[in-house]
């Protein structure tokens, strides 16, 4: 008679390394409960969840080393200019102690908690000078772009670590990389104080950029204080005010921002007139990284939109379902094993991590082969 339970635990133990990889692989895109749900479906049997779950952990831990044994992508395949670009994405946390009922929340609380996951990437691409009227026609006109020079060997990488860990990657990625310092370093962020304030220091030495897109949003929320959102008149303040940013004309725009704010200051409520002055201190703050006449003219890019879709991808698509809620080791260990799967890397990586997974388990000990006499008495 046919064991079917025998037949299944063998095929567990003898199809494992497979089963790990698939499952491995679908955790990166998938809940747990998915993946078990499929599994079930497909093979007969659900591993139990807490087996998935510390699958990731021990994947990941892997992680950093395999791309330390990789080495560096062939220079032949790099370009002149070396960019990295940072940015952060919140991820929901379990709460450690159980919430006390509340038929709604108190001032200043808010539904979940959150840790910020901080995303780095870095690539290569070769230099593209262009005009103030090439950036308005594929910003405002929304006209397709010329063929542009695409980003070479594109990594990405999230952390809950901190902003520290992040950039310190990211620059010893970059030393890896460029360990002349033959190329152009530039490095893109958002506005966020706390990540300019450690990257000047540790990235000394890069031409740090204001993202163009993220100060392009300031003036948006101003246009719809003085015009009608979504108006010709909106759109039209917004493209005149591009075009002074994109000629490097930052301080006329602090200005006229200044003068509008004095002018009708009287006739705006409290939230307007805060948006205005949120974007005048914010230009005057970040002015020194908005030179976009210069970068343009360089031939550098100035959106940070390698980063800001792997915080699309990497963290929000994943870490941010319905319902969900994350311990920091399992955000950290899913994010990790998610930016190897977005980098193209899953296959190599998952081989390596096997060969990891045996040396760990079995040693690096060489085998020899027994005196014959000894086989002989241990076969008896």
């Amino acid at each position: 008679m046919f064991d079917v339970e025998a037949s299944v635990s063998e095929a567990r133990e003898k199809f494992k390394a497979l089963i790990e990889y698939l499952l491995g692989e679908r955790v990166t895109g998938e809940t747990y409960d998915e993946v078990l749900a499929d599994f079930e479906k497909l093979f007969g049997f659900r591993p139990p969840k807490h087996t998935l779950e510390a699958m990731a952990p021990a994947a990941a831990a892997d992680a950093d080393a395999y791309y330390e044994s990789i080495g560096v992508p062939p220079p032949e395949t790099e370009a002149e200019v070396l960019t990295m670009a940072i940015d952060g994405k919140g991820v929901p946390l379990v709460k450690e102690h159980p919430a006390e009922h509340k038929v709604r929340l108190g001032r200043g609380e808010k539904l979940s908690r959150k840790k910020e996951a901080v995303v780095s990437a870095i690539y290569t691409i070769a230099p593209q000078p262009r005009t103030a009227d090439d950036v308005l026609c594929e910003v405002c006109d929304k006209e397709t772009p010329p063929k542009r020079p695409k980003p070479q060997n594109k990594r990405v990488r999230a952390t809950l670590a901190g902003k520290e860990n992040a950039i310190t990657w990211a620059r010893d990625e970059a030393r890896r990389r460029d360990p002349a310092g033959r190329k152009s370093w530039l490095c893109l962020m958002d506005g966020s104080v706390g990540l300019w304030t450690l990257a000047l220091v540790l990235l000394a030495g890069a031409k740090f950029i204001l993202g163009f897109f993220h100060a392009s949003e300031y003036l948006w929320k101003v246009a719809c204080v003085f015009h009608p959102e979504g108006s010709a008149e909106a759109k039209a303040f917004v493209r005149h005010h591009l075009r002074m940013l994109l000629e490097g004309k930052v301080g006329y725009v602090i200005g006229g921002l200044r003068q509008m704010l004095t002018k009708h200051g009287k006739t705006l409520n409290a939230v307007q007139r805060k948006i205005v002055q949120t974007t005048i201190h914010y230009y005057g703050r970040n002015r020194k990284y908005m030179a976009y006449d210069e970068y343009l003219a360089a031939g550098y890019p100035i959106g940070s939109g390698a980063v800001e879709g792997a915080c699309r991808h990497l963290v929000k698509d994943r870490m941010e379902g319905s319902g969900m809620r994350w311990t920091v080791p399992g955000a950290e260990a899913v994010l990790k094993i998610r930016a190897v799967q977005l980098n193209g890397d899953w296959d190599p990586f998952w081989r390596f991590h096997m060969q990891q997974e045996a040396q760990r388990r079995f040693g690096a000990r060489p085998w020899t082969p027994l005196p014959s006499s000894q086989r002989s008495k241990a076969a008896g």
